[in-house]
């Protein structure tokens, strides 16, 4: 069987808010869940549901709260800045403290998207350096900010596989036009890099029902997160 190719395996998370649980995450990152109309249980979290259903093994979930992709400050604020965004080396270099990862999954634009505090950018090779930078803090899009987080994490994880989950549809905090359009870029980056990508717009969340499941339009409840649960299984197995 398919689920067998994981099993026993070793899986980290890189995300926002949506892959948060407190006292799973690093102490100082800032937590969404557990939430009385979301989720209160660990094993309600879309990535628990999957590491379950392939008999797998949390390595090190190092999500954040209200952290992006990119990041254009030089200085920590809130929950945005240089060692907060998923792209910084300081939270990738984590991803291995509990065991050497077989899977990582790369979730997170969702924040980018929504505050908006860059443009969402173009995807082209010529954006792509010509080896990893390690040392950079800050970029000037979205795009140039999943590329940076992709090539550290291949590089220092270089035997795991990554599978990046392109953000799904969310109610008053972007257009559908806008995640698309981001989404279309994304997909570009992740065939350029030869990456899997399992794109959460298909996962059964609408435009038209996420008011149904995303309690407060943006965070999933328990039946949004069986949807993304079943919605990465199926894909992984195929």
């Amino acid at each position: 069987m398919a689920k067998r190719k994981y099993e026993d395996k070793i899986i980290s998370i890189l995300g926002d808010s949506i892959s948060t649980f407190k006292g799973i995450i690093p102490e100082r990152n800032a937590s969404r869940y557990p939430q009385d109309n979301l989720v209160t249980e660990l094993n309600e979290t879309w990535w628990m549901m999957v590491i379950n259903s392939f008999g797998a093994h949390l390595g090190v979930n190092n999500s954040w709260a209200g952290s992006q992709v990119s990041n254009i400050y030089d200085k920590p604020d809130g929950n945005l800045g240089p060692d907060r965004c998923m792209a910084s080396m300081e939270r990738i270099s984590t991803l291995g403290d509990n065991g050497k990862p077989d899977v990582i999954f790369m979730y997170g634009g969702t924040n980018d998207l929504g505050r908006g505090l860059y443009g969402i950018g173009a995807f082209s090779p010529s954006l792509v350096p010509p080896k990893v930078d390690l040392d950079s803090t800050k970029w000037q899009t979205f795009i140039e900010g999943y590329i940076a987080a992709v090539m550290r994490i291949m590089y220092t994880y270089p035997e795991a596989e990554l599978v990046a989950l392109l953000p799904g549809y969310v109610i008053g905090y972007f257009t559908p036009e806008r995640l698309d359009l981001a989404n279309g870029e994304l997909i570009k980056l992740c065939n350029y890099f030869d990456i899997s990508y399992i794109d959460l717009r298909k996962c059964g969340i609408t435009f038209e029902n996420a008011s149904d499941l995303l309690p407060d339009g943006i965070h999933p409840g328990k039946e949004a997160m069986k949807l993304i649960s079943e919605s990465i299984i199926k894909a992984l197995c195929e």
